[in-house]
């Protein structure tokens, strides 16, 4: 085969490949949003979807947290399609997990479309987390304002809202009036509970939130933690040496103590005939040695092996040295004068 004729089967296939590009371009649209459900006909329902709505939580805006449980008849794993608004930008979190204590970062996708930005996950866990803030809660000198939307693209059994009152603020109006809520109170702060119940896909839930406010200071800058008992030695949880370490180590570490105590003291008894053995030989030594010494100063002879220093200049001088060997003075005189 020529090489005109290989280059030419190139070009072709990848001719093939551009028109197949641009043909999946003009049939999935930017701006149409059933593109993202094409596929997911067959798990639409979700048990249970709880959002929480948290206004200056610990920042300046809406933090959103919304927890949604599949259906037992949803096979996992699921393909998922949750929107934000596509001014929130990225989410903050997204996880996965058997329970809401047991939840994990999942790898996602997102999909800008107009005013709404999808977020694609393939779950294996039943529960599915998603936390973003939302930029478009108003700040006017004391007065705050918020527009929440939920756009119901799954059924859901049983839909619930719960809305957090910031640290500091005394009333919150909502509008509309939603039925089914009622005031909680967790002994700091405030919730606005919402039990909606049922939502089927494609309906659309909405309403404002207003409240005044002094500062910007968030919730979490004004709590503060507080024992709910006082805190004492019988304070149930609280650790010691006594329950935190079993008692049978205790047991085995106080017999170790004792076995090396008596190890120590039966080493001492063995040691002290020997020492005392020692003690008497030194001393006897002693004694030999000052009673050679008296009889050396009697007789007027130093003993050899004793060291002998010239009291004049204090230069050391040897064994039988009569005179100092630096200054010259006479050592035997000096010796007898000492005594």
């Amino acid at each position: 085969m020529l090489w005109y004729d290989k280059m030419n089967m190139l070009l072709l296939r990848w001719m093939r490949i551009i028109i197949l590009a641009l043909m999946l371009f003009f049939l999935i649209p930017e701006g149409n949003d059933n593109w993202v459900f094409a596929q997911q006909k067959t798990i639409t329902l979700f048990s249970s979807v709880e959002v929480d709505l948290l206004p200056e939580f610990d920042q300046p805006s809406m933090l959103i947290v919304s927890t949604c449980e599949l259906s037992q008849d949803v096979t996992l794993p699921a393909d998922i399609v949750l929107r934000i608004p596509t001014a929130a930008g990225r989410p903050s979190l997204v996880a996965a997990g058997t329970s809401v204590d047991a939840l994990y970062e999942v790898p996602y996708k997102i999909k800008p479309s107009g005013i709404w930005t999808y977020i694609i996950l393939r779950s294996s866990l039943p529960i599915i987390r998603l936390e973003y803030y939302d930029p478009s809660f108003s700040t006017n000198n004391l007065n705050r304002h918020y527009d929440y939307s939920w756009q119901s693209d799954y059924t859901v059994e049983n839909f619930y809202l719960q809305i957090q009152q910031p640290y500091g603020v005394s009333n919150i109006q909502i509008q509309p009036i939603l039925e089914n809520s009622e005031w909680t109170s967790d002994g700091v702060l405030r919730y606005y509970n919402i039990q909606i119940g049922k939502v089927d896909a494609g309906r659309e839930i909405s309403f404002s939130l207003d409240y005044k406010k002094e500062g910007g200071q968030p919730s979490t800058s004004s709590l503060q933690v507080h024992s709910s008992i006082p805190i004492t030695t019988n304070t149930p949880g609280r650790i010691t040496i006594w329950n935190s370490v079993p008692w049978f180590l205790i047991l085995a570490f106080s017999i170790v103590l004792i076995i090396v105590g008596v190890l120590w003291l039966w080493q001492m008894n063995l040691r002290k005939p020997v020492i005392n053995s020692l003690l008497r030989h030194n001393n006897a030594e002693k004694r030999k040695s000052s009673e050679r010494k008296i009889e050396d100063k009697q007789s007027g002879d130093i003993h050899p092996f004793e060291e002998i220093h010239c009291n004049l200049c204090g230069k050391r001088a040897s064994s039988g040295d009569q005179f100092c060997r630096s200054c010259g003075n006479r050592l035997r005189e000096r010796y007898e004068n000492s005594y």
